[in-house]
């Protein structure tokens, strides 16, 4: 069975749960990380960062929406945006799109998460097409438990039973 690790940022704005056959990979000067599973030729990943905005989680989501659909070639929405909450009922918002315009189409889920007062966090899962079913779950765990680190505590053994299912 799979364990898992926990990261927390320099500045401990925020902390993911991540499988420990993963492995992260920090950007200098920044809090940016970029979390991938080695080795394979395209990597399944995921990238996350926080930013300071003086924005409604509304419009940011609606302008990373409107970005990506406008100004990248290529690119097209598998889903249109939508707001919900966290399972620890942060705000967040997100929505999935696929970019063509490689050898190998590749899906994207990306995810902005309201933390206190002008903080987001902004992640981005991405795998190539034929292989988002096999990662999403693992996916959507590592983006569900991106909180502030004082809120992690409420999620105990979070990857357990992600983990302990069996693979189909």
């Amino acid at each position: 069975m799979n364990t898992s690790k926990t990261f927390v940022n320099k500045r401990k704005i925020y902390q993911f749960e991540y499988p420990a056959d993963w492995e992260i990979f920090m950007a200098d000067n920044t809090d940016a990380v970029v979390l991938a599973r080695l080795p394979i030729r395209q990597p399944p990943t995921v990238q996350v960062m926080v930013a300071d905005y003086q924005r409604t989680l509304s419009e940011l989501l609606n302008e990373l929406y409107t970005n990506t659909q406008s100004q990248k070639a290529g690119f097209f929405r598998l889903t249109h945006p939508r707001e919900f909450s966290m399972s620890d009922g942060q705000p967040a918002g997100d929505f999935l799109y696929q970019n063509t315009a490689g050898e190998e189409p590749i899906t994207h889920r990306n995810v902005i998460i309201h933390l206190t007062g002008s903080k987001f966090v902004f992640a981005y899962a991405f795998a190539p097409t034929g292989l988002w079913k096999e990662y999403e779950a693992r996916f959507d765990a590592i983006l569900d438990s991106i909180r502030e680190p004082a809120a992690q505590s409420k999620q105990p053994g979070f990857w357990k039973n992600l983990l302990d299912k069996p693979k189909r």
